[in-house]
């Protein structure tokens, strides 16, 4: 039986685009070859667990491109992967919140965090967003990222659940992977197509 659901946050309760932000890029700097891989480019890592700030971020986004780009512009460019909250997605929160405790888990950096709690309060209210949640929990400051499995461990030891007892709801399937090796009940999300689904699989 699910006691407990712990969503991820981006392209799941959170609508993204990644390619506003390389377009952005493009704009500042025409012909650049760059792009978001994070094997490449370790500083997207480093920043979302906690371990560079965001001086040293965007210095270093400045240097893959190899061109000189003021601080503010990378800042526009960044914000602009967050875009708005799914609504189906609040109607599932909404449905679910009464009956289950429900937990968030995301793979985040200082930056997104200040601008996307701006767009939740925007949008559903100011602090509606987190009354939905027990507890919330960020990559950047737990210093540990998806899928690690440590930093599922940490959030099973926290919350005091157990992974038998939990839903996990991710897009990124390697995520998914991961918990579901830990005994997470888990759900590749696809879409806020999926909600139905979910809560007919699992009997939410």
């Amino acid at each position: 039986m699910i006691k407990n659901i712990l969503f991820d946050l981006g392209a799941v309760i959170l609508k993204i685009n990644l390619e506003a932000y390389l377009n952005e890029l493009k704009l500042l700097v025409p012909g650049a070859s760059f792009d978001f891989d994070h094997e490449k480019h370790q500083f997207y890592m480093q920043f979302e667990r906690g371990a560079i700030d965001e001086p040293t971020f965007f210095a270093n986004m400045e240097q893959a491109l190899e061109t000189p780009v003021s601080i503010e512009k990378l800042q526009t460019a960044w914000s602009k992967i967050l875009i708005e909250p799914y609504q189906e997605s609040k109607d599932f929160l909404e449905r679910v919140n009464s009956t289950h405790r429900l937990f968030l888990l995301s793979n985040t950096n200082a930056a997104h965090r200040r601008q996307f709690d701006g767009i939740f309060d925007r949008h559903w209210g100011k602090g509606r967003f987190y009354a939905f949640f027990d507890q919330v929990f960020y990559s950047y400051q737990m210093n540990m990222i998806k899928p690690q499995p440590e930093i599922f461990e940490a959030v099973l030891q926290e919350a005091n659940i157990a992974a038998a007892d939990t839903l996990f709801i991710d897009d990124n399937l390697a995520n998914v992977q991961a918990a579901s090796k830990l005994g997470f009940h888990t759900w590749h999300f696809g879409g806020v197509n999926d909600w139905p689904l979910i809560q007919s699989k699992f009997d939410l």
